[in-house]
């Protein structure tokens, strides 16, 4: 008897995605950032700052382009450069 292995969880989608979705993709088609500059982040008062990561393409963010920056503490080895002044 074999044994099926579980497929795998996906993650959550962040209820923000969209939002970051338009505004990155604007940005972009609007030529304010090109393909792999600039990040965007917003403040979570629960946990931290929700933040684009280190070489996400503003025009075509994914849900794994979302890191959480924690507001003190360990800096995620994705986070972008420019964290600290978010």
């Amino acid at each position: 008897m074999s044994r099926q292995k579980a497929p795998p969880k996906t993650p959550a989608v962040d209820p923000r995605l969209e939002l970051f979705q338009a505004v990155g993709r604007d940005l972009y088609l609007t030529g304010l950032v090109s393909s792999h500059t600039g990040t965007m982040s917003v403040r979570d008062s629960e946990t931290g700052i929700k933040i684009t990561k280190q070489n996400a393409m503003l025009g075509r963010l994914t849900n794994d382009d979302l890191i959480e920056l924690p507001a003190q503490g360990e800096v995620p080895e994705l986070a972008p450069l420019d964290g600290n002044i978010h």
